[in-house]
C-alpha cells in the first residue's frame, strides 16, 4: 500500500509538472502575440513604400497565429484527454492491485494455518514417539528380540515421518518462491507503468519541439521582412541618386553643347548670330556632327559606366539577400531533421514497451511525414536559389 501511495504521489507531481509547463508555453505565447503585435506596429511606420509585400506578410503572420492558436487548442485537448486515460487506467490498476494483494494475503493466511496445523502434528508426533519409546523401555524386560522388532518398526515409522516432514518443507519452499516470482513481476508491471510516464514526459518535449519550431519560423521569417525591405529601401534610394546624377550630367552636357554652338546667345548679343551662320555654314554643320558624336560618345560611356556600377551593386544585394535566404533555408531543414530524430526515438521506445499502437503514435507518424514534406519542398526551394545563384 505504501509503494501504491508512492505511486500515486509521483503521478500527482508529474501532473503538476505537466500543467506548469502548459501555463509556461502559454505565457510564451502571450509573449510571442505582444512581440508579434509590437513588430506590426514598427512594420506600419515603414510600410509607405512597400504596401503589398507587407499585407501579404501580415495575412501570413495571421495565419501562422491562427496555427498556433489550433495547435494549443490540440494541445490543451490532448492534455486533458491524456489526463482522464491516466485516471482511468491508475483506478484500474489500483483495483487490480488491491485485490491481488487480499488474495495473497488470504492465501499467506491460509499457509500459515497450514504450518500451525503441521507444527501441532509434528508435536503431537513427537509425544507419541516419547509414549513409545517408554513402551519399548517397558518391553525391553520382557524380550530383547521384540524390543529389536520394535525399534527396527519404529525407526521405519520415524523415517517415513521425517520425509513426509521434509516433504512438506519443500513444498512450503516452492509456494515462498512462487510468491517471491509474483511479487517481482509486480514490481516489473510497475516499472513499466513508470516507464509509460516517462514516454508521456517525451510526449510534452515533442509538443515544445514543434511549437519552437512554429517560433523560429515566425521568427526566420519576420527577419527576412525587415531585411527585404531595408534592401528595398537602399536599393530604391541607390536608383534615386543614380537618376539625379544623370539628369545633372544631361544638363551639363547641354549646357556645353550650348556654349559652343550659340556662343553669342550665351553673351546676350544676338546681333553677330546671322553672320556667323552665314560666314561659317558648311564648316559648322561638320564641326557639329563631329561634337555630337564626340559628346554623344562620351555620354554613352559614362552613362554605361554609371549602369555597370548600379548593376554591380544591385547584383551584390541580391547575393547577400540570396545568402541569406540559403542560410535561413538550411538551418530550418536541420532544424526539421532533429525533430524527425527525436519522434523516431520515441515511437522505438514505446514500440519495445508496448507492441499495441495508439492514437498518439499515429499523431507523431503524421508529424513526420508533414516534416519529410516539408524538407522537400525546402530543398527544392534551395536548389533554385542556388541555380539563380549560379545562372547570375
Amino acid at each position: 500500500m505504501n509503494e501504491l501511495k508512492q505511486q500515486v504521489s509521483i503521478l500527482q507531481d508529474e501532473n503538476e509538472k505537466l500543467s506548469t509547463k502548459c501555463e509556461t508555453s502559454i505565457c510564451k505565447m502571450s509573449a510571442l502575440n505582444e512581440h508579434i503585435s509590437h513588430l506590426e506596429q514598427k512594420l506600419t511606420v515603414h510600410q509607405e513604400e512597400s504596401l503589398k509585400d507587407t499585407k501579404r506578410q501580415l495575412e501570413r503572420i495571421k495565419a501562422l497565429e491562427d496555427e498556433l492558436s489550433a495547435r494549443e487548442k490540440e494541445s490543451q485537448q490532448m492534455m486533458t484527454k491524456y489526463k482522464q486515460k491516466l485516471e482511468r487506467e491508475y483506478q484500474q490498476n489500483s483495483q487490480a492491485i488491491t485485490q491481488k494483494l487480499d488474495d495473497h494475503m488470504q492465501y499467506l493466511r491460509m499457509m500459515e494455518s497450514e504450518n500451525l496445523k503441521l507444527k501441532s502434528e509434528n508435536d503431537a508426533q513427537k509425544a507419541r514417539i516419547a509414549s513409545l519409546e517408554k513402551e519399548l523401555i517397558d518391553a525391553t524386560t520382557h524380550n530383547e528380540m521384540s524390543h529389536i522388532q520394535l525399534e527396527e518398526r519404529y525407526d521405519a515409522k520415524l523415517k517415513a515421518q521425517e520425509q513426509e516432514y521434509q516433504a512438506n518443507v519443500q513444498q512450503l519452499h516452492l509456494e515462498l518462491n512462487s510468491l517471491q516470482q509474483k511479487l517481482q513481476e509486480m514490481q516489473q508491471e510497475n516499472q513499466n507503468r513508470s516507464c509509460q510516464d516517462e514516454l508521456s514526459n517525451n510526449k510534452s518535449k515533442i509538443l515544445s519541439v514543434m511549437w519552437q519550431r512554429d517560433r523560429d519560423h515566425l521568427h526566420s521569417v519576420q527577419q527576412t521582412l525587415a531585411d527585404t525591405e531595408s534592401n528595398l529601401a537602399a536599393a530604391k534610394r541607390e536608383v534615386a541618386r543614380l537618376k539625379k546624377e544623370i539628369k545633372y550630367y544631361q544638363m551639363n552636357i547641354l549646357h556645353k553643347e550650348k556654349k559652343l554652338y550659340f556662343p553669342m546667345e550665351v553673351n546676350d548679343d544676338v546681333s553677330m548670330i546671322p553672320n556667323l551662320i552665314d560666314s561659317i555654314k558648311a564648316p559648322m554643320t561638320r564641326r557639329r556632327k563631329r561634337i555630337n558624336l564626340s559628346a554623344s560618345l562620351s555620354n554613352l560611356s559614362s552613362l554605361a559606366t554609371r549602369d555597370i556600377s548600379s548593376d554591380h551593386k544591385m547584383n551584390s544585394i541580391k547575393s547577400s539577400i540570396n545568402d541569406k535566404q540559403v542560410k535561413e533555408i538550411e538551418s530550418q531543414i536541420k532544424i526539421e531533421k532533429e525533430f524527425i530524430a527525436s519522434t523516431q526515438r520515441a515511437l522505438t521506445a514505446r514500440a519495445r514497451l508496448s507492441r499495441v499502437k495508439t492514437e498518439f503514435d499515429q499523431e507523431l507518424h503524421e508529424s513526420i511525414a508533414k516534416s519529410n514534406a516539408k524538407i522537400l519542398n525546402l530543398q527544392e526551394k534551395l536548389k533554385q536559389l542556388k541555380d539563380d545563384i549560379n545562372c547570375k
